[in-house]
């Protein structure tokens, strides 16, 4: 079966094409790159069953998308018929104990951020 991931540099994005791909599909990983990374999916490149596309959804359909960091940011979004999308973290881990991180973070427009799955850091416990 051919897949399509999307979110597929983030942590749990990179996780379901590895699973994936060990199961013997084909995945397709979209991903911005804004809070992914692809050192996550660097050891899939490789892979003739792998492809990776760097998309901006927003960037490329903006009469069907706005990107929302408010309350007031979605409430316009839906007056207008818009989608809004929102960026988020999966993972508390991702920011490394670090406020500084969270701060960068933020700064780039992330507003929300999920504080673990699988794993437990000095703060969360799962």
């Amino acid at each position: 079966m051919r897949i399509l991931v999307t979110g597929g540099a983030g942590f749990l994005g990179s996780h379901l094409c590895d699973r994936l791909l060990a199961d013997g599909h084909e995945v397709i990983a979209i991903d911005n790159l804004f809070t992914g990374r692809k050192l996550n999916i660097e050891h899939l490149l490789a892979n003739p069953r792998f492809e990776f596309v760097r998309h901006d959804i927003i960037e490329k359909y903006p009469n069907d998308f706005v990107f929302a960091t408010t309350a007031a940011d979605i409430r316009r979004a839906h007056r207008e018929h818009k989608i809004a999308a929102l960026l988020g973290i999966e993972g508390g881990h991702a920011i490394e104990d670090s406020l500084r991180l969270l701060r960068r973070y933020y700064d780039e427009g992330v507003r929300y951020m999920t504080l673990t799955h699988t794993n437990s850091n000095h703060w969360a416990d799962s």
